[in-house]
């Protein structure tokens, strides 16, 4: 048995570790947000990124990966981390397969490498997730999103600002009716701030300060819905409104349970007013025209992307197992009419309809399998804990909704699996899941 000094040195080694991975997770995530997402443009509008941004995040990334491994080893010998660590090298073996095998070999192989690099810590952290109190997991997304609304509606009163021969504004495409901010499209701002306002309702769902609650339901969730709205991206929309729906199931799941339930149905009867309120502001052509209902009839529902689909679909007819090659899409989409869509965003555009195509069917699988089963890691935890409501159970919930969120957004968009920020959270996200335990109550401070 540990002496009392033991577990006190243990303790203490316990938060300076718990401070290490909070202080690398939040340098990460604004770095990847940083280096790799946001945009600028010059006064002649020619867009451009941060200087450099892919080579230091590839460093730092490596960096991180080294000092993660060096600090943390005895903590990824647990059957959770053994288990995840198997099916994502299946994947990453069918892909790199599919890649030397494929129309671009050193392309393919280069990008799974690099993404392989830049990945990889974002998975030690979720695989050390449990160091990292639950409460405070999601501070970074949470962090990032409150910074990106805030300058967002700073730009729209004081509009846009020129500093020496750069200008930041809302719309990078120039389109005045779509709201980009310093993203590379609307609809990468859009999935933004669906993850951000879900890890925002989570932080309400563990969060005891009264304050939080408050300013989250009357500022802060208000202006998130409305600049969402003003991005224009349906497939954010969808996740933003499973995270509404399944949030207030759970608020009705747990609320009359509790002893003291009044201050719960409170805020729960002013976030629902909130989203009926916010859905009234506009009337229903706005809503039908927001969804592309309205283009139905002209066949351009999915405005552009079905022409690219229809296209792999006849390339998985003639490669069905490994596909023509990762990374090869831009070759299969060669020539291809850009109608309706902008030519620098022709790739899939349909993260499990890329992957079949790229890497085939056995690629498709071993995505699903990692995807679907983090998504059952993560409700068997729920289930256990649902009659104790502890942390790790509102964390389970959580990691439920944002991977079938991030699975209905990923119809329309082509993120996982290249390197984004998107792609990091993703891989966060499912290696936290694969290493959940049904309980806190086992520590992780090994014994002596």
């Amino acid at each position: 048995m540990l002496s009392n000094e033991d577990i006190s040195k243990s303790g203490v080694q316990f938060v300076q570790e718990n401070g290490f991975l909070r202080i690398i997770w939040w340098c990460l995530w604004v770095s990847s947000i940083l280096l790799l997402t946001f945009q600028y443009k010059y006064i002649d509008g020619t867009r451009t990124s941060f200087l450099y941004g892919q080579y230091i995040f590839f460093f730092f990334t490596l960096i991180s990966s080294v000092f993660i491994i060096l600090n943390f080893r005895k903590y990824f010998l647990r059957k959770e981390v053994r288990d995840f660590a198997i099916f994502s090298l299946c994947l990453s073996g069918v892909i790199g397969l599919s890649a030397a095998l494929g129309l671009t070999p050193f392309a393919g192989i280069r990008l799974l490498v690099i993404i392989l690099v830049t990945s990889f810590p974002f998975v030690l952290l979720g695989l050390l997730g449990e160091l990292m109190p639950y409460k405070r997991i999601m501070e970074p997304i949470v962090g990032m999103i409150i910074f990106c609304v805030f300058t967002t509606w700073l730009l729209t009163i004081t509009g846009p600002i020129a500093l020496m021969n750069v200008i930041f504004d809302n719309h990078l495409f120039g389109d005045a009716w779509r709201w980009a901010f310093l993203f590379n499209e609307a609809n990468d701002y859009g999935w933004m701030l669906s993850a951000g306002f879900t890890a925002t309702l989570y932080q309400l769902s563990v969060s005891r300060s009264i304050r939080f609650k408050v300013i989250a339901y009357m500022v802060l969730i208000p202006f998130m819905l409305i600049t969402s709205w003003m991005t224009n991206s349906r497939s954010a929309s969808a996740w933003l409104i499973l995270s509404c729906i399944m949030y207030l199931a759970l608020y009705l799941r747990t609320s009359f349970l509790h002893k003291n339930s009044t201050k719960y149905f409170i805020f729960g009867f002013i976030f629902t007013f909130l989203i009926i309120t916010f859905l009234i502001l506009f009337n229903w052509e706005n809503i039908f025209s927001f969804f592309r209902l309205d283009k139905i009839k002209m066949n351009d529902f999915t405005t552009g992307r079905m022409q690219i689909w229809l296209v792999i679909f006849e390339e998985i007819k003639k490669h069905p197992f490994l596909g023509y090659g990762f990374a090869a899409t831009p070759i299969i989409t060669e020539g291809l009419p850009n109608e309706g869509i902008r030519p620098a965003l022709t790739g899939p555009l349909n993260t499990f309809v890329g992957i079949s195509g790229e890497s085939g069917l056995l690629g498709l699988f071993a995505l699903l399998v990692l995807w679907v089963g983090a998504i059952f890691k993560a409700w068997n935890v729920f289930k256990e804990e649902l009659n104790y409501k502890n942390d790790s159970f509102y964390f389970a919930f959580f990691l439920i909704v944002m991977l079938i969120g991030m699975a209905i957004q990923q119809n329309g968009e082509w993120q996982v699996l290249r390197v984004t920020s998107f792609n990091f959270l993703f891989f966060f996200l499912i290696s936290s899941a694969w290493a959940l335990k049904k309980s806190q109550k086992h520590s992780l401070i090994p014994n002596s």
